[in-house]
């Protein structure tokens, strides 16, 4: 199975000195994991400045003497793409590195029907999982009232893991190895499911057939 994702290439307006000796122009910002993300946001108190530096260096592997060697603008556009690559979610990325290049209206309709399943996930990076192996899309299942009663009883800050594992299958730990856009679209589908009406679905479903 293949990564949609691909890493991004920055390049710098000033090579960068590497702690090896190594001067380079060019820096690879690669993806990081649903668990990287929230420990580095847990471990930093919501201090953004900080948050963004310890992402930046997690995507572009620097070390902290390499940070500091950066200039400013180089700086800055690795802050634009930290906010590109770990804010936005799967579906974005979807339509930037699969249906906008295609050129054929017939392929594009047929592979957004198969990225557009209610009752399926694609995934940008593939996950490892426990029961199933190497998997690059989720099954996912409608919330039931009982789980919803269950959920309600779990800590607060326990609540949107409990029904994510509930929709998807998934243990906590393979939902943390979800990308980041992969995690943040996940929620928004399990979100919904708690919000939209059965018309809403219906409506979907419909409109395929």
């Amino acid at each position: 199975m293949k990564a949609i994702w691909k890493d991004i290439e920055v390049n710098l307006i000033q090579p960068l000195l590497r702690d090896t000796g190594e001067k380079i122009s060019q820096l690879t910002f690669c993806m990081i994991d649903r668990g990287q993300h929230r420990a580095v946001i847990e471990a930093n108190d919501d201090d953004r400045e900080i948050i963004y530096r310890e992402l930046i260096k997690l995507g572009a592997k620097l070390t902290d003497k390499e940070m500091t060697r950066l200039t400013a603008p180089d700086y800055n556009s690795l802050l634009q793409t930290a906010d590109s690559a770990y804010g936005e979610g799967s579906d974005y990325w979807f339509e930037k590195l699969v249906f906008e290049p295609l050129q054929n209206p017939a392929e594009e309709k047929t592979m957004r029907a198969g990225y557009q399943n209610i009752n399926k996930m694609p995934l940008l990076m593939p996950i490892d999982t426990a029961t199933h192996g190497l998997i690059d899309c989720i099954n996912l299942q409608f919330p039931t009232v009982g789980a919803l009663d269950m959920m309600r009883q779990q800590p607060e800050e326990q609540q949107d893991e409990f029904i994510q594992m509930h929709c998807t299958g998934l243990g906590s730990d393979e939902l943390d190895s979800l990308s980041v856009p992969d995690a943040k679209s996940l929620a928004m589908k399990v979100a919904d499911f708690l919000s939209k009406t059965g018309s809403f679905y219906l409506e979907q479903m419909t409109s395929k057939n």
